[in-house]
């Protein structure tokens, strides 16, 4: 006569480590009264790495036991186990590549956008025979870290040196693309990217086998203050007139930031008097101040205080 009743079970040689991932496996096998215990690599991959990192030893064997407890007519139980040793196994991995520049140089108000590009890569020879699982493409998961130049530990992208947020950052709508906007960086900086990718089930116990895909972002130092010089090119000997630089500018200031340029003023052949001690960006030469005859003025913008990164000349 067939057996009346049959139920699987996790021995009590399989660590309770894994017993998490493996429960769903042997509930399933129970609620369907089947003869077969059908685990998946993926189950059984997070079970034992489990197993091994409550005993701390990466590299020892995790022992499945799975136990079948069997009622027959007359109410007779038997039971009957089987322990397997699962060795450690190499995690499948993602693949990760740059999908342009991996080393960017540019001005601070440079947009810096950082792209990458994955796949699923060989999921392991037990997947691969198996169809139903070959059916199901695992998610990828990519992450982005960050460091300043001469520092050792990364940190997520969002997050500057002190712990508050590098503004303005856009993660575009793909974690595959990180934009760094005009002005997030300082002028004359070195700044290093990591993106990893990993499946979403993977351990962290595994990161240091995860791709990597490395970005160095140099900002460039800050170009000379850009003159711009406006004014009569003839002016009647008996009139006032002037020279206007106030329209020149810091091409490295962020749109609202503060600005302060210096302004020298330099006039030939002779006519030193006219610009002596003049540091205003206009620059006003009074009536018969100077002889009738041809003379080349010039302005000079720099940066004020000890900020005196080049000059511009107009």
């Amino acid at each position: 006569r067939p057996l009346a009743s049959h139920t699987w079970s996790l021995g009590t040689a399989t660590p309770e480590a894994m017993k998490q991932y493996l429960q769903p496996s042997i509930d399933a096998a129970n609620s369907a009264g089947a003869w077969t215990v059908n685990i998946s690599r993926t189950s059984l991959f997070l079970a034992s790495n489990a197993a091994r990192a409550e005993q701390e030893d990466l590299t020892a064997a995790a022992t499945l036991e799975v136990v079948l407890e069997a009622t027959n007519w007359l109410g007779g139980v038997g039971t009957a186990s089987v322990s397997v040793g699962v060795m450690p196994d190499e995690e499948p991995m993602p693949i990760l590549l740059p999908d342009g520049p991996t080393e960017l140089s540019g001005a601070r108000g440079t947009t810096f956008e950082l792209v990458v590009k994955s796949q699923v890569g060989e999921i392991s020879e037990c997947r691969a025979a198996a169809s139903a699982e070959q059916a199901s493409v695992p998610t990828i998961v990519i992450s982005w870290q960050y460091r300043v130049d001469g520092e050792e530990a990364w940190r997520a992208v969002e997050e500057s040196s002190d712990g508050g947020v590098v503004e303005p950052l856009d993660r575009a709508a793909s974690p595959a693309i990180v934009r760094f906007n005009p002005f997030t960086f300082e002028s004359s900086s070195v700044h290093h990217l990591r993106a990893t990718a990993a499946y979403s089930y993977s351990l962290p116990e595994t990161s240091n086998l995860w791709p990597e895909v490395f970005f160095i972002v140099n900002v460039l130092p800050k170009e000379p203050p850009s003159a711009i010089l406006t004014g009569p090119s003839k002016a009647p000997h008996s009139c006032d007139w002037s020279l206007d630089a106030s329209a020149s500018s810091d091409p490295a200031a962020a749109p609202g930031e503060a600005v302060q340029l210096a302004y020298r003023w330099l006039c030939s052949p002779g006519c030193d008097a006219v610009v002596a001690d003049q540091t205003e960006p206009i620059l006003n030469v009074a009536a018969y101040a100077l002889e009738t005859g041809t003379y080349s003025f010039t302005v000079e913008v720099s940066r004020s205080g000890s900020d005196a990164s080049g000059t511009g000349t107009a």
